[in-house]
């Protein structure tokens, strides 16, 4: 069962089924939460509320017609004690008196008593709508989400097929626009999910497994930090963020706070500016695994970057960004093998 958050003076709730009538549990016992009883566990300050069985719904009925019959026999027996004589008048009296206040007092507990059933069904309302509100959220944005995957596949079929049959001229293989195109969309996604700007790019390795070079970066993040990319060398062995991928150590690199993850000489980076770039990463490899010789291919990274901190999800984001890093590997994969196929047909 599942809490939702409400107002401040409804901290949590979890629904229940229909046929229970919630109610206020009185004196701080214990709350119960037991779900094959369909027990509520609505908490509203200090006080507790829970579900209500029949025997609650019965209780508090009975609470409500024993003062009502009591303050109406109550009021008869003042009515009719000026009526008798002697020593009954005063019985009448008493009794009366007794019957009167024993009422009130069973009216002020069904009046307590049937508050906490209000608090606890405004608190399930409040809770149904705020959950149907996340529900509706999650909805709109895992449909926008799909949408853009959609799109990026969409896209890299298209290039795919306009390899095969219009193979380019030798030295113009790479597609700088589709992979801008790509790259725009997988930011798209990620402010989307996170409500804020990220910086997304791919890095190939230049010459040998050590130095990196930016290939292309989205549109926002190149006005901004493109002019710099090829100022001095990116090193796998200076940066935390790939080094654990090429080691071995990961198969990815996730962190929501770098300051904090350097403070602890968890993160390294060769680049005396990150800080005023980025505060949290992922980094994805873009590779495949050789089945004969169970080596991977690398060709390069993903990654993803932003100023905020904490605005990540490991195990959602994470799969997210390995859909897109497995599919610019198909697009890798395939101008590789026409940059040999070119090659091969160049020395024929």
């Amino acid at each position: 069962m599942r809490g939702y958050p409400l107002s401040e003076s409804l901290q949590s709730v979890t629904l229940i089924p229909a046929w229970i009538e919630p109610c206020r549990k009185l004196n701080g016992f214990p709350v119960a939460d037991n779900t094959s009883w369909g027990t509520i566990v609505a908490t509203t300050g200090e006080q507790p509320i829970i579900g209500r069985t029949f025997f609650g719904r019965a209780r508090s009925t009975i609470l409500f017609w024993v003062g009502l019959i009591g303050s109406i026999a109550s009021i008869l027996s003042f009515i009719i004690s000026p009526f008798t004589s002697g020593d009954w008048r005063f019985v009448f009296i008493g009794v009366s008196s007794t019957i009167y206040i024993v009422s009130l007092m069973l009216i002020c507990a069904y009046v307590i008593w049937d508050r906490g059933n209000l608090l606890a069904q405004q608190a399930i309302r409040e809770a149904s709508l705020t959950s149907e509100r996340d529900l509706a959220l999650r909805k709109a944005k895992y449909a926008a989400v799909f949408r853009q995957l959609h799109s990026i596949y969409h896209k890299l079929r298209d290039v795919l097929v306009k390899l095969q049959k219009n193979p380019p001229k030798p030295g113009d293989v790479f597609d700088w626009d589709f992979c801008r195109a790509i790259l725009d969309i997988f930011t798209e996604i990620f402010r989307g999910l996170k409500g804020v700007q990220c910086s997304v790019c791919i890095k190939g390795f230049h010459a040998n497994q050590e130095d990196l070079k930016t290939l292309c970066r989205d549109s926002i993040s190149e006005v901004h930090r493109g002019a710099s990319d090829g100022v001095r060398p990116c090193r796998v062995s200076g940066n935390k963020d790939f080094q654990v991928v090429v080691q071995g150590e990961r198969t990815y690199f996730f962190c929501n706070d770098l300051v904090q993850a350097e403070s602890k000489g968890e993160y390294f980076n060769d680049n005396p500016n990150w800080r005023d770039r980025y505060r949290s990463s992922i980094v994805w490899p873009i590779r495949c695994r050789d089945l004969a010789s169970g080596k991977h291919e690398l060709f390069g990274f993903l990654c993803v970057d932003s100023m905020a901190t904490g605005i990540f999800d490991e195990d959602p984001d994470v799969q997210l960004g390995a859909c897109v890093a497995d599919m610019v590997y198909t697009y890798f994969n395939r101008i590789d093998a026409v940059n040999r196929e070119q090659l091969d047909h160049g020395k024929a």
